[in-house]
């Protein structure tokens, strides 16, 4: 799971909406739909302001 910010407004598989802006976790599959469609960004810096895949070690505390 990646926990991502939202460009978009979007509902998950379960009718759940979700706000621009909000954060939310997605796992691989979703993510690429929704980069692929704009809805994430592909370059979101993370909760600490640094490129996921460079330094921020993500949620669980180890590097993708």
């Amino acid at each position: 799971m990646v926990y991502v910010k939202l460009e978009k407004d979007w509902t998950d598989a379960t009718g759940v909406g979700h706000s621009a802006g909000e954060m939310v976790d997605l796992d691989a599959g979703t993510l690429a739909k929704l980069q692929k469609e704009g809805v994430v960004a592909e370059d979101w810096a993370g909760p600490t302001g640094e490129p996921v895949g460079t330094n921020w070690a993500g949620p669980t505390g180890s590097q993708p």
